[in-house]
């Protein structure tokens, strides 16, 4: 049986490999942006990833940190999909205090 990560690993190298190789075509085609939402929408895939090796790990540090790295590239991908990326804005604010109390509150609970 193929396992959780490895199917999260290839459709993320999926995403960002037709959003690496094929922006411009679809840019010119139709309008559509996908660049910089393809590649945040992939690095979530590869964080999760990380942080699901870490859970499988134990380590609490480790687990710690990758959830911080996870929480911060969700946080990517709701700027860029819903905000305006070019410019800092509450919802970067928001975003970094919500990763802060969700890994504080996750990481307690695991003590």
């Amino acid at each position: 049986m193929i396992d959780k990560k490895f199917n999260i690993l290839i459709i993320s190298f999926i995403v960002a490999f037709i959003s690496y190789s094929f922006w411009r075509d679809l840019k010119d085609a139709f309008d559509i942006q996908i660049f910089y939402k393809g590649l945040s929408l992939s690095f979530v895939g590869y964080t999760y990833v990380i942080y699901l090796f870490a859970k499988d790990y134990k380590k609490r540090y480790f687990v710690f940190w990758s959830k911080i790295v996870f929480l911060t590239a969700v946080n990517s991908l709701v700027d860029e999909l819903l905000f305006d990326p070019t410019k800092l804005q509450i919802n970067e604010y928001i975003g970094f205090i919500l990763t802060i109390i969700i890994t504080y509150l996750d990481h307690g609970r695991n003590k």
